[in-house]
Order: C-alpha cells, then structure tokens, then sequence
C-alpha cells in the first residue's frame, strides 16, 4: 500500500508544516495551474477562433452585394488591352509606371488606393480595355503613358470581397447574378478599389464596383 508520505502532501506533514499552512499551500498550488490552464485556454481559444474563420472563408461564404450611388474618381492610369485571364501579367508593369509619375508629383495623391478600371467588351472574348491606376486629386497633363481619367458616378452595384486576390472572381460573379435577379444590365464599366495591405491575405478587402444603366 502506498504511504501519505510518498504525496507532497504527507511530506510536508511529515516535516511539520501547520494544517492552515499545508492548506494554503495546497490552495495557491490549485490556483497557480488553475490560471495557467486558463491562459493556455485562451491561448488555444484564439488559435481555434482563427482556425475556424479559415474554414468557414473556405466554405464559401456568400458575398453581399448592395445597390449604391458612387461618385466619381479621378485616376492617373496607364491602358493597357488586355486578353482575357491576362491581367494578372498586366497590371504590375503598368501600375509601376504610374506609381513613378506620382512619386515625381508630390500634391497628386494623399490617400488613393489603387483603382483597376475595366471598360467592357462589346463582343465576348474580345481584348478588354483596362486603366491601371492610382486615385489623385486633381486632373493633370498627359506624361508618357499616364493619363488622367476617372471613374463614372452613378448608381451601382457594389460588393466588397475579403480575402486574398485569386478568389476575387467570387464578388464578380456575385454581383452578376445579382444583377440577373433583379434584372438590372451593366453600363459596361467596372472597377475594383484595392484596400491596404495586410499581413493575413484573409484580411485584405477589395471592394468592386459595377456601373449600371
């Protein structure tokens, strides 16, 4: 049979310790795991948390699309036509060219985002018209290939995507079967307003925007 002495309990009995100190002991011991279980809870509750956001992001989560009048903004922007599924090759050289043209205009721009304007085809699979570009505040004279032009002000067909680039195709199609729904046509204009970058990709929202007639 095993002997109380073999526990810290009976060892410290065994040594003299008054019955109120052993208890104290015994109660701050308790209290002592007792917060850090608590705060490796919490720890692994956050973990959890982030975990789970993972999972439900990945099931789809339906993208709101809101019916809005937007107003129009200036951009400095470089063309470029573009074939279809290509604009991920296009965008970073032009967009460069814009960004070294405001560097050298230091009241141009305060707090623009980046813009990608797309003018739309008439015929399906046909090149599309894109102006890669950088919201300013004022209109300015034509430097090389970067030009002033702006976005259209009207009513609109708007939804904001969160999350990493490669899945933006999600608002698209969101707001064109939103569109379809209630029978509204597209102007054949859109843009999509890029947010601030952030560490998570999940974290990054793009807000894309469909003109209507």
């Amino acid at each position: 049979m095993r002997s109380h002495l073999s526990s810290p309990v009976g060892v410290r009995l065994a040594v003299g310790s008054a019955p109120s100190q052993l208890v104290w002991r015994v109660v701050s011991e308790g209290l002592a795991i007792a917060a850090f279980g608590i705060a490796a809870g919490a720890v692994g509750g956050w973990t959890l948390a982030r975990v789970a956001a993972r999972l439900v992001y990945d099931r789809e989560m339906p993208v709101s699309v809101n019916l809005q009048t937007v107003h129009p903004r200036t951009l400095a922007a470089v063309r470029r036509e573009v074939a279809l599924g290509a604009v991920g090759s296009a965008w970073g050289p032009a967009l460069a060219k814009v960004w070294e043209f405001i560097r050298s205009q230091p009241d141009l721009r305060t707090d623009g985002h980046n813009i990608f304007l797309y003018h739309h085809p008439t015929q399906s699979g046909t090149p599309i018209l894109c102006d890669f570009g950088v919201e300013v505040t004022r209109t300015f004279e034509t430097a090389g290939e970067v030009y002033a032009t702006e976005t259209q002000g009207g009513e609109a067909a708007v939804a904001v995507h969160r999350g990493p680039y490669n899945r933006m195709n999600e608002a698209h199609d969101a707001i064109r079967k939103w569109m379809a729904a209630n029978r509204r046509e597209s102007a054949g204009h859109s843009w999509e307003i890029y947010g601030d970058p952030t560490r998570d990709p999940a974290d990054t929202e793009t807000t894309v925007v469909y003109l209507l007639k």
